[in-house]
């Protein structure tokens, strides 16, 4: 499967998360949740105080060969699965076969 079906998927699945479970307000959002429970993450340093705060790291497609973005692909899912109780990804393959 070509990277950009499988981001166009996530994003999918994101969506149905948001929308079935109404738990984030947005699929930005549980995005923003997802890259930081999975460790995906940087930090940023304030110049004024010097706290260090943790903020969300990029997975831009550019940024990941395609095994990696797999990989967060299917840490994401699991993480999913653990945390609302389905699979999104399932749920939408059932969809498409109805």
């Amino acid at each position: 499967m070509r990277l950009t079906e499988i981001c166009i998927g996530y994003w999918k699945a994101l969506g149905l998360v948001v929308k079935v479970t109404q738990k984030w307000s947005s699929t930005e959002n549980l995005h923003r949740d997802i890259k930081m429970t999975l460790g995906y993450r940087e930090q940023v340093v304030n110049m004024r105080t010097g706290e260090i705060t943790l903020v969300p790291d990029s997975i831009a497609l550019e940024k990941m060969v395609h095994a990696e973005f797999c990989e967060f692909m299917n840490q994401a899912m699991a993480l999913i699965a653990d945390t609302v109780g389905f699979d999104p990804l399932s749920f939408l393959a059932e969809e498409r076969a109805a």
